[in-house]
């Protein structure tokens, strides 16, 4: 993000509100906006930090004089707006979790299917009657003599 921003639009988007909304903010609750052009109205140019500021000092004012501020509830929906996105990420992360769980349990059973197979196959062949045969002829041959 900038460190200033230059236009009505920016200065309302940073805030989460309209510009109609930001400028009567600026007429009735003095919010900081600067003019570099004397007389030029439309030009306007805001510092993050000094919104920030200005917004603290509204919502602590408010609450020291009403708590149920109209002020208050705006800069709620702001959060809100904020928490609103933040809910629907992690309801997608937990989805994606989910599937990623059911993906890790399928592979894990193939994975064991796959070992059952193996064990069976070698328990067939040990008992068989060619691995019991060439058993015996392994022990019957004896190691060559150095």
């Amino acid at each position: 993000m900038s460190a200033v921003l230059g236009s009505w639009k920016e200065i309302a988007n940073y805030l989460g509100k309209g510009v109609r909304t930001v400028q009567r903010w600026e007429r009735e609750l003095g919010l900081p906006v600067r003019r570099p052009a004397e007389g030029n109205k439309g030009v306007v140019m805001a510092f993050p930090a000094e919104l920030e500021n200005w917004m603290r000092r509204q919502v602590s004012t408010a609450l020291a004089h009403n708590p149920d501020n109209r002020l208050i509830q705006l800069q709620s929906q702001r959060t809100s707006r904020a928490s609103v996105v933040l809910f629907q990420q992690t309801v997608r992360l937990m989805a994606l979790t989910e599937t990623l769980h059911g993906r890790c349990k399928i592979l894990i059973e193939a994975q064991e299917r796959r070992k059952s197979r193996n064990a069976e196959r070698t328990e067939t062949t040990a008992h068989s009657p060619l691995a019991a045969e060439s058993r015996n002829t392994k022990l019957l041959i004896a190691p060559p003599a150095i």
